[in-house]
């Protein structure tokens, strides 16, 4: 859907305001994000800005969106790899809190959008369209976290970012490869939450190498 770009921020420029205020965010990470930003167009797309299952409802006759308050304008990238994440790089148990899926019905979620989506349908072709949604991802997750959760971004997790948006090669491997995941392992309870609060449980992501 096309947007009014008169009307509607930039989720590009949301996020480039996120890491120039931020204190948190090291010199280096800015950097990284701000050359990565710079080299994303800034499209006239409309974006949920938290593209999710739980924030889609339906009656059965109409589908509608809800919680926009990231209602924005850009390349698509930005949802669908926000998406991906709470898809294929959230652990099933948070899942199954937050969406009430399995991780099998995530993945099948996934599945089916992602085909759809970009109009591809062999293992190659998503895994090449989840390898372009990565520095997408990574540049997300401070600006989520600190938006759920009024956190600073943690030097582990400045790091870890910081690699992601240079990285070649995927490699699965949770927070053992992430720098500092250990300042993640305290958790906290949040109402109606069911202790799902601490970046350590929000995203079981992956590592570049």
């Amino acid at each position: 859907m096309k947007a009014d770009t008169s009307a509607l921020p930039s989720f590009r420029e949301m996020l480039r305001s996120f890491y120039a205020n931020e204190p948190s965010a090291p010199d280096y990470l800015r950097e990284k994000v701000f050359a990565f930003l710079d080299t994303v167009a800034d499209a006239p797309t409309c974006l949920h800005g938290d593209l999710q299952t739980g924030n889609l409802i339906t009656d059965g006759k109409r589908d509608l969106w809800i919680d926009l308050g990231l209602f924005s304008h850009g390349v698509p990238e930005w949802d669908v790899a926000q998406l991906w994440v709470f898809t294929n790089r959230l652990d099933e148990e948070r899942q199954k809190v937050l969406f009430h899926l399995d991780r099998a019905q995530m993945l099948e979620h996934w599945d089916i959008f992602v085909k759809a989506y970009y109009g591809i349908d062999t293992p190659e072709q998503i895994a090449e369209a989840v390898k372009r949604l990565l520095p997408f991802a990574a540049v997300r997750i401070p600006f989520m976290l600190n938006m759920a959760y009024r956190k600073p971004i943690s030097e582990g997790l400045a790091q870890f970012v910081a690699t992601l948006n240079d990285g070649r090669r995927i490699v699965e491997d949770g927070l053992d490869g992430i720098p500092g995941h250990q300042e993640y392992e305290q958790r906290e309870n949040r109402a109606g939450y069911d202790g799902f609060n601490e970046e350590s449980h929000l995203f079981t992501l992956f590592v570049i190498v």
